[in-house]
């Protein structure tokens, strides 16, 4: 489960994590449904568009969306963004 907040251009999205699981944020603009398209940040380098949790217990991260270059490229159209996190065991 991860919670965004809401900002005019910064959208913090506060994830639960585990250790040694690797994460990856995806979005979607629009209506919630079946076809809905998600897409990666722009930028997945460490710690924008993906992260390893390090710590050694479980742990939150927050990660930013700003709607720049480095995540998703500007607002959404119609005003909704959905956020979906992906993670991985080694």
């Amino acid at each position: 489960e991860a919670v965004a907040g809401a900002t005019p251009t910064n959208h913090p999205v506060t994830v639960p994590t585990a250790p040694g699981r690797s994460y990856s944020i995806f979005y979607a603009d629009g209506e919630l449904t079946n076809g809905l398209a998600w897409l990666p940040f722009a930028n997945t380098n460490n710690g924008i568009g993906t992260w390893r949790e390090t710590n050694t217990v479980r742990a939150t991260y927050t990660f930013v969306d700003n709607e720049g270059t480095n995540t998703t490229g500007g607002a959404p159209a119609d005003g909704r963004r959905y956020y979906r996190v992906r993670v991985t065991a080694p």
